[in-house]
């Protein structure tokens, strides 16, 4: 068998500092690297921590190598677990058979505080934080509304992340809350802290907030995350991004060198290589991180050039790789996507090739709709959508004619972008979740869409969310479009 080399773990890949109260929920196939499902290495303490069984090739059923463990840290496993058995696993004493804990009291007896901390769901996860209770409440202590940096768009939030990459030292030791759920649109993330030199060394409150829809993907970047190098404390900030490439990386934060609690990342990593430290929440903590959770899914590849076929002027019609977890039971972990109110059922089923630019649902030669990979993920998505696209600005509609097929397994959320001549791409319009076997014909552009008559290029980028689990795919598929705007 070859040596494994590098760190992975569903939670942090390397730990030489405290971990407390956390958990995980993050799938991923480990066989090339020393991985565990909640910590590659540790060499630091945890404690009170578990992660959910959702990943296969593990050298260790919650640490990758064998160090020693803290008081209550847990794997907790299906009946059936895909790694085929625990007697491989070197700590296979910390696994949990999940059909076994059947209340709140089989929680407690296994060391988890219920009454403050945990609540138990019955469903995946088997464990979570109580809401009432999840949030630090004294994160500024007795500073001054005019001591507090106030984040509420994101164009405040990137000008904080330049400063601070600066190293202008105000931003730097920052006191900063965020005041509004930020969108940042599909944007390249530059980590707070590239460098250690100017890592980020105060305090950012997410203030319940959520930091969404960003990718940290630059190939000069070894540390990628929210935060490069973090010196600091954060606290109350979920996330839900991607990061691409190889190195070190995390969600949060790729290396923790300071406080980190009450926090959460839904992350799609890609990473390649062997020399890597890539953790769900944390690449490398040598710092503290309490009452905090990673989920997502981490898949160790170089990404294919998704190929488009366009069928017809007309329609352009797609298979594309759309990876999600094969969760074992079809339990939701994330947020529901709102549905969009204007989709309808699609009734008609045209042959492939159909130019008419209405309702069309093509299956293409190729198309593996419904497999299941080796590591355990169903991929594909086909549908159909009108290459030109047609905006009015006196109506505000967008004409677009989409529709996502009855078979597949994903709900589709669509947005219209068209690009600048800087080659910067601004959003015009976004829909809500087109459901399998719906179609939609149009949506409404943005408040505030700033534009002239005439001919565009222009994208529409789909971004797939799994039916059941709300679980958003790894993939996001992106298409060339004509946009013809009219008054």
């Amino acid at each position: 068998m070859a040596q494994r080399k590098g760190l992975v773990g569903g939670f942090v890949a390397s730990n030489t500092g405290e971990i407390e109260n956390c958990y995980c929920v993050t799938s991923f196939n480990g066989k090339k690297y020393v991985s565990g499902g909640f910590v590659g290495e540790n060499k630091g303490t945890i404690a009170k921590s578990f992660c959910e069984y959702a990943a296969s090739g593990l050298s260790g059923g919650f640490s990758g190598a064998r160090t020693q463990l803290g008081d209550g840290c847990f794997f907790i496993y299906d009946q059936a677990p895909s790694h085929g058995g625990n007697d491989q696993l070197w700590d296979r004493k910390c696994g949990l058979d999940s059909h076994k804990i059947h209340n709140a009291g089989d929680a407690a007896k296994a060391g988890f505080d219920m009454k403050n901390i945990w609540s138990f769901t019955g469903k995946r996860p088997l464990l979570c934080f109580q809401e009432n209770h999840w949030m630090f409440p004294d994160a500024f202590r007795s500073l001054s509304a005019k001591q507090v940096l106030s984040i509420k768009d994101a164009k405040n939030l990137l000008l904080f992340a330049e400063m601070v990459n600066n190293g202008d030292i105000r931003f730097v030791n920052a006191s900063v809350r965020l005041d509004a759920d930020i969108d940042l649109g599909g944007k390249v993330w530059t980590p707070i802290g590239l460098e250690r030199s100017c890592a980020f060394n105060g305090v950012f409150d997410g203030n319940g907030y959520s930091v969404t829809n960003f990718v940290v993907k630059d190939e000069h970047c070894s540390k990628k995350g929210f935060f490069g190098y973090l010196k600091g404390n954060v606290y109350n900030l979920t996330l839900d991004c991607q990061i691409k490439g190889d190195g070190c990386c995390g969600g949060i934060a790729a290396v923790n060198e300071g406080t980190i609690g009450y926090c959460g990342a839904v992350v799609g990593l890609y990473t390649k290589g062997g020399d890597i430290n890539a953790g769900g929440l944390v690449g490398v903590n040598n710092g503290r991180i309490f009452q905090s959770y990673a989920a997502g899914k981490m898949k160790f590849f170089m990404l294919p050039v998704i190929p488009l076929a366009v069928v017809a002027s007309s329609v352009m019609v797609l298979s594309a790789a759309v990876f999600s977890a094969s969760s074992g039971g079809g339990n939701s972990i994330y947020s529901p996507i709102a549905q969009d109110p204007h989709q309808t059922q699609s009734t008609q089923t045209p042959e492939p090739g159909t130019t008419d630019g209405t309702d069309s649902e093509v299956n293409p030669a190729g198309n593996t709709q419904g497999d299941t990979d080796s590591d355990g993920f169903t991929h594909s998505l086909s549908f159909t959508l009108g290459q030109e696209i047609t905006v009015s600005l006196s109506s505000g509609e967008c004409q677009f004619y989409f529709t996502n097929p009855s078979g597949n397994t994903n709900c589709v959320v669509l947005s219209l972008e068209v690009e600048n001549e800087d080659g910067t791409r601004t959003e015009i319009a976004h829909t809500g979740a087109v459901y399998p076997g719906y179609r939609l014909e149009s949506a409404t552009l943005l408040e505030g869409a700033s534009l002239s008559a005439g001919s565009y290029s222009g994208y529409a980028v789909l971004t797939s969310y799994d039916v059941d689990t709300h679980d958003k795919a790894m993939v996001e598929t992106e298409l060339p479009v004509n946009l013809t705007i009219t008054e």
